[in-house]
């Protein structure tokens, strides 16, 4: 798909041509069947190589590529630490790691439920979506007071700190990252909303964080200094 829209967006009329490396047995059957359907032309333009080995066992690649300037990954002798930013992997969010995975199915939604203990707490997020857009939306459940049991107990009430629609977040903007401050103690609900796509279901990485008050967290820290607890 990354493929498919740069090459949309340079000409793919002018492409001198298209390198697949390490590309698996089964994608050389299946281009074999296209080479037989599609225009010589087009195909032409496309080479599968099985390792790195062999692209620069090639002719194209010892004509025109120069070795010392491809990264390694690519069969190059350029450094890891040489390589732009976009090609190292530095812009990979940090927090992938402690992301949960969802794959919401075509036509439905899916839920995600993080308990606001104390009034003034901020929900900070970031929500990644593989391909396309998927709609997001938070609300937030009134509990019945502070505390984590009392916070879990709905009065019925809510706020809407985001509302559905046509605000998705998006595959090609990158992660969204963002942050909602809750009025009072309650239950945050995340709703991942996909009922509008007939055929396409959508995977989603993300992760949430709710962070108590400032004063909150002061008067935490006071109360352990006064008892010689550990923070």
């Amino acid at each position: 798909q990354d493929v498919s829209a740069v090459s949309a967006v340079v000409y793919p009329q002018l492409i001198q041509r298209m390198s697949v490396v390490n590309a698996p047995s089964w994608m050389a059957m299946v281009f074999r069947f296209f080479e037989r359907i599609m225009p010589k032309r087009l195909t032409q333009k496309v080479r599968l190589y099985a390792s790195t080995d062999e692209l620069w066992a090639s002719d194209w690649a010892n004509e025109l590529l120069v070795r010392e300037r491809m990264p390694r990954y690519l069969g190059g002798y350029l450094p890891d630490a040489e390589l732009p930013a976009h090609l190292s992997g530095a812009l990979l969010d940090p927090e992938a790691d402690r992301m949960t995975r969802v794959v919401v199915a075509n036509r439905s939604t899916a839920t995600a439920r993080f308990v606001v203990p104390l009034a003034g707490s901020t929900a900070r997020y970031t929500v990644v979506v593989e391909a396309y857009g998927i709609s997001l939306s938070a609300t937030l459940q009134h509990g019945e007071g502070e505390g984590i049991e009392a916070a879990e107990r709905g009065t019925g009430a809510f706020t809407v700190l985001r509302a559905g629609g046509a605000d998705k977040v998006k595959a090609d903007h990158g992660a969204e990252k963002g942050e909602w401050v809750c009025p009072c103690a309650g239950v945050l609900v995340i709703t991942f909303d996909n009922s509008y796509s007939v055929f396409r279901s959508k995977t989603i990485d993300y992760v949430v964080d709710v962070v108590p008050p400032a004063d909150a967290a002061v008067a935490s820290a006071l109360t352990a200094v006064a008892t010689g607890t550990d923070l």
